[in-house]
């Protein structure tokens, strides 16, 4: 009778033992195909595409680099100072040609005559050599002004992209001192190849104005060599050259 009681209440429990199937805790995939990042995925499953690079941000490169950045810049702006360095030494010779030429040209003036003899300025070629050299030391200190004051200018630009920039007043101050003498030099070439006035008094303005002018020009020239030494510290201290 204990038996039979007992069969009775295990017989619900053993027929649904028997119709679920039985339950496997092993995964049907190998394991090394669910780590295995190469491995094909299953059959059905669609995966997705990689994300693009966020917007803005430029994907890294030589070009982009701030250190190369850096370097190239260092290296175009030393190769741009040696070159206006060379352009201020040209400039820097031709200045005491020039100088040179004026002294000598005011001592050929005071003990030979003053004013020149000479029949008629307005020729091409006059006979006069104080006239010949007057013009010759006004041009060379001109051109010798333009070098120097492009090549302080030039300087100047290149500390001001560096943010080393000394100022620039003793260097308009020069460069305005130059041009005023420049404007004489051309001044006495109009005056010398047109016929305005007698030849006494045509001499003594040709010879006014072009010995003027190259005196201005000399000393606007030695302006900006005084401003070129400044320029020249500043472009030594910065350590990153």
């Amino acid at each position: 009778m204990r038996n039979l009681i007992v069969l009775v209440i295990l017989a619900p429990s053993i027929a649904l033992a028997q119709q679920s199937p039985p339950q496997t805790q092993n995964d049907p995939s190998p394991p090394q195909a669910q780590n295995d990042p190469y491995a094909s995925p299953p059959p059905g499953v669609v995966l997705a595409p990689p994300l693009p690079p966020p917007t803005g941000m430029p994907p890294a490169s030589a070009e982009n680099d701030p250190m190369a950045l850096r370097i190239e810049a260092a290296r175009s702006a030393r190769h741009q100072w040696t070159g206006a360095r060379v352009m201020n030494g040209f400039g820097g010779v031709i200045s005491l040609l020039s100088a040179g030429l004026t002294i000598s040209n005011v001592i050929y003036v005071a003990a030979a005559h003053y004013p020149p003899s000479i029949d008629d300025l307005t020729r091409p070629k006059p006979s006069d050599p104080a006239q010949v050299l007057s013009w010759v030391s006004s041009t060379s200190g001109a051109f010798s002004f333009a070098l120097a004051a492009g090549s302080l200018g030039w300087r100047h630009h290149i500390l001001q992209t560096l943010d080393a920039d000394t100022g620039r007043g003793l260097f308009w101050g020069g460069t305005i001192t130059g041009l005023v003498g420049v404007a004489s030099i051309a001044v006495s070439y109009i005056v010398g190849f047109v016929n305005m006035a007698n030849p006494h008094d045509q001499s003594i303005a040709v010879l006014s104005t072009s010995l003027g002018g190259s005196m201005l020009a000399n000393v606007g020239t030695a302006m900006l060599a005084s401003d070129a030494g400044k320029v020249q510290k500043a472009w030594k201290n910065l350590t990153s050259f």
